[in-house]
């Protein structure tokens, strides 16, 4: 009897330890974002290629891209790729588009919009909004979420810094290790 009764727990406990585990695989839910990345301008061209700016279509005269590193909640140090552009008569950019790989080599999308200058050369402080996309890899292939960036750029060093502050909604269960 009292071995059906121990044998009888011990299968209770494991199929509760089992089932939130289980239940959750393969959701998603919303958890916070941070990340802080700096860097430098690879590129600053004045000639916008045909197609590149459409949201900006009517004002963009420019197209900047980044590169650097950083660390993020949820991705650890990462690698990034951004480029965007840019109305240099009013300080406003966007149409941007950025690529952050974390330190297992998952890829998460992102692009971002409404971008201002918030204060003059050389020292420009700037802020966007920013939205997770499809099209990443691992668990965030179909990444979702989004937030702000703030940060700051050094017209006389090429370098800026910026910070993600949001929220992100991505499959676990995808990770590659």
């Amino acid at each position: 009897m009292r071995k059906l009764f121990v044998f009888s727990l011990v299968v209770v406990v494991l199929t509760a330890l089992a089932a939130p585990v289980g239940a959750n695989s393969g959701q998603t839910k919303e958890l916070p974002f941070k990340g802080t990345m700096s860097g430098d301008e690879v590129t600053f061209n004045l000639e916008v290629p045909d197609g590149r700016c459409l949201e900006m279509a009517a004002v963009a005269d420019s197209v900047t891209s980044f590169t650097g590193t950083g660390r993020a909640t949820h991705l650890g140090r990462v690698d990034f790729v951004a480029e965007h552009c840019s109305d240099l008569d009013t300080g406003r950019y966007g149409d941007g588009m950025l690529t952050i790989i974390a330190a297992n080599g998952d890829i998460l999308k992102a692009t971002y919009t409404n971008g201002v200058s918030l204060t003059p050369a050389p020292l420009i402080d700037f802020a966007d909004d920013f939205t997770f996309v499809d099209g990443g890899t691992g668990r965030f292939g179909s990444a979702s979420g989004g937030g702000t960036e703030t940060g700051v750029f050094d017209v006389t060093t090429n370098e800026f810094s910026v910070r993600m502050e949001g929220f992100i909604s991505y499959d676990a269960s995808s990770r590659r290790d």
